[in-house]
């Protein structure tokens, strides 16, 4: 097995550009089983791995088609080729000034496999080739390309957890429906702005976040008035209406009856 030490590596000092990729490139038809050691990782850049096809054995672990791998600086770094494996993968080394932070809002882990949006190797291709262009261009264009892979992650990211953080908002929900209603907490259990959470909840669930907590409090109301002896303004006040009037009005709107027109009518079933 041939093993590389990253003593040729290109690096770059320090930059302020958000993202400047140092170098990419694409690894494919090997003949000799190979291993990347750095053990002390690279100095101020990210490497970011994709694997095209077959698969990377990158730790202690292994990377498989569709699946992207970011080193961080200075940590150190084992992956291996095997030949067996028919491997095709590409690599990108970038740096800039605001990475952690960027990496960190946007939910991109680190050493750890992520799946890959669709059109990761098209742009792992142009960064590749706008680096063949050594001047300002080029850069511009590997800074652009750069950028939209780390936006592709970013959404693929929000795109797997949003199914399951919602589960976790309507669970929520489901538990605190006499609380008032807080948008801002449960857009933060998400993440993300009130905006993007109103648009993601609406996507996801086919309704807005306050029509769902408010069908929440209606069902509990209903369960209330159909099953206990419980005054209309008790019911209300349980399920987060602190005025009898609004509870009215708001069960109403919902139900189509008043709450004592429902209740009667199934008392009388």
């Amino acid at each position: 097995m041939e093993i590389y030490d990253g003593s040729l590596d290109k690096s770059v000092g320090a930059t302020t550009h958000t993202v400047r990729a140092v170098s990419a490139g694409r690894i494919a038809e090997l003949h000799t089983d190979t291993m990347t050691l750095r053990r002390r990782g690279r100095r101020d850049d990210y490497s970011l791995l994709y694997c095209r096809r077959g698969r990377l054995l990158v730790e202690e672990g292994v990377l498989t088609a569709g699946q992207v791998w970011i080193y961080p600086p200075r940590v150190p770094q084992r992956y291996a080729v095997r030949v067996c494996d028919g491997v095709i993968y590409h690599y990108l080394h970038f740096t800039g000034s605001d990475l952690p932070t960027l990496l960190g809002e946007l939910s991109i882990p680190v050493c750890t496999p992520i799946l890959a949006p669709e059109g990761t190797g098209e742009l792992m291709e142009k960064i590749e080739a706008d680096l063949l262009h050594l001047d300002a261009k080029g850069a511009l264009l590997a800074e652009m390309h750069a950028l939209r892979l780390l936006s592709l992650l970013a959404e693929s990211r929000e795109e797997a957890r949003t199914p399951t953080l919602l589960k976790r908002v309507n669970d929520r929900m489901e538990h605190a429906f006499a609380e008032p209603y807080d948008a801002a907490a449960y857009a933060a259990m998400l993440g993300v702005s009130e905006s993007r959470f109103l648009h993601l909840f609406k996507e996801h669930e086919g309704c807005s976040p306050y029509e769902r907590y408010t069908a929440i409090r209606m069902a509990n109301a209903k369960g209330l008035l159909a099953c206990t002896a419980l005054p209309v303004g008790e019911v209300g006040r349980r399920c987060g209406y602190a005025d009898p009037l609004y509870f009215t009005q708001a069960f109403k709107r919902a139900v189509g009856l008043s709450p004592r027109a429902y209740r009667k009518e199934k008392g009388e079933l």
